[in-house]
């Protein structure tokens, strides 16, 4: 899980170009802890439906828009890549843990 505050959040996306958050609040104040809002170099997107949340963000560019449409058109307006290979799949246990109880 991603930490709250600015500053610890701000490490812990270091080295990413791209950052994009999907109906959510951007940052939280509290607990402050100082530090940049973005790393070096990097780029915010936010998909949210609440005018509020998109009016809050201090950084970035925000998207008022239903979360899926958005993304539906995002993924239909990348570009297909083939030069590299996808990484591997990271399932974290409480998302298996869900997918179990579904199943049944």
């Amino acid at each position: 899980m991603a930490p709250i505050a600015v500053g610890p959040l701000s490490k812990k996306l270091s080295g990413h170009d791209l950052i994009v958050v999907v109906g959510a609040q951007i940052f939280r104040y509290y607990p402050y802890i100082a530090g940049e809002y973005l790393p070096q170099g990097a780029e915010l997107l936010q998909i949210t439906s609440d005018p509020y949340d998109a009016a809050a963000a201090i950084v970035g560019d925000s998207l008022l828009s239903d979360a899926r449409l958005a993304l539906d058109e995002l993924v239909d307006a990348l570009p297909e890549i083939s030069s590299r290979t996808a990484p591997p799949l990271q399932v974290r246990p409480h998302t298996q843990q869900r997918k179990s109880r579904i199943a049944l």
